[in-house]
């Protein structure tokens, strides 16, 4: 089972400015694509491609920090952070 979220869609006339906003939070900068597929009878879906940025590396003992928008929006969409779960063992 997924969680449910609150997603609004704006654009303006011309379709050159749109906003995604998920539970209130403005993600439209970082939004590469999306596809909302609405049926009757199912449950809605949308689906989000976010602006990457390609590399490669192997590393050890490298300390990831991810700063707190981008967190955000992953908590959001149900992301839990490592040291969350090392909390609750």
């Amino acid at each position: 089972m997924t969680d449910k979220h609150r997603i609004e869609l704006a654009s303006d006339a011309t379709g050159s400015t749109a906003r995604l906003l998920i539970d209130g939070l403005d993600i439209s900068h970082i939004v590469t694509s999306l596809r909302l597929d609405v049926s009757a009878g199912h449950e809605h879906r949308l689906e989000l491609q976010l602006r990457a940025f390609p590399f490669s590396a192997a590393l050890e003992g490298v300390e990831a920090r991810i700063d707190g928008e981008t967190a955000d929006v992953l908590q959001r969409l149900g992301w839990t952070p490592p040291w969350e779960k090392e909390d609750k063992r």
